[in-house]
């Protein structure tokens, strides 16, 4: 399981449960973000993140992986099933990054929401949001991250039609209609011209953060034994 941008193993709180009833699972910190994983922020450009991810499989001796990824952690499941398809059995994408272009207009609004302070991250934070409610404390969670983490600003790797050709193994996008960082309806028409073995969950009235998807994401693995 890898979270996203600016967060941790955290955020999986709500589907570590459910998922860990038929699987062992995996959440882990990802190299140079808050969590307990080392600082160092490896290079989008090339393939060190997977070469890291790689390391990770091999000290736990597994064989094959099934690969859970939500945005910027779908950009490195994507990326490491990329580069190592036969170790991936199941990849499941969350509003994953890397498949179309993040809108401008997020970008703008996050650039301008940076530099209202505390006021700022709480309506960038309430933005990606977006209807969907989380527990208070979550919610400071995140607003104390935004405060106290340098987020990182790099040019947008987005995987061209061979390299995402390669993933061989059943694909699942979870996402919502509302997310104002990605459409989810685009990645769904790119992936489906693209990959034979695709599905997808689009949830109604949600944005980027899609809570709760550990009972959605267990059926999608159980179809696919």
């Amino acid at each position: 399981m890898l979270h996203g941008a600016s967060s941790n193993l955290l955020a999986w709180l709500g589907d570590i449960q459910p998922l860990s009833k038929s699987y062992r699972v995996f959440a882990i910190d990802i190299i140079g973000e808050p969590g307990k994983s080392d600082e160092a922020r490896l290079n989008y450009q090339n393939n060190e993140y997977a070469s890291w991810l790689e390391e990770i499989r091999d000290g736990l001796n597994l064989d094959q992986v099934a690969m859970m990824g939500m945005s910027q952690g779908g950009w490195l499941a994507l990326h490491y099933a990329i580069t190592y398809p036969n170790k991936v059995s199941r990849l499941v994408l969350i509003s994953p990054a890397g498949i179309i272009p993040t809108k401008s207009s997020f970008i703008f609004r996050a650039m301008a929401y940076s530099m209202m302070g505390k006021a700022g991250i709480k309506r960038l934070n309430r933005y990606v949001l977006g209807a969907v409610k989380i527990d208070q404390v979550a919610e400071d969670f995140m607003d104390l991250v935004h405060r106290v983490v340098r987020p990182r600003f790099t040019k947008e790797v987005i995987f061209n039609d061979e390299e995402l050709s390669t993933l061989i193994m059943p694909v699942h996008l979870i996402g919502g209609d509302q997310d104002v960082v990605r459409s989810n309806e685009a990645i769904i028409a790119r992936m489906k011209g693209l990959l034979p073995d695709f599905t997808y969950h689009m949830i109604q009235g949600v944005g980027h953060v899609v809570p709760f998807i550990g009972e959605k994401v267990l059926s999608f693995l159980a179809h696919t034994h």
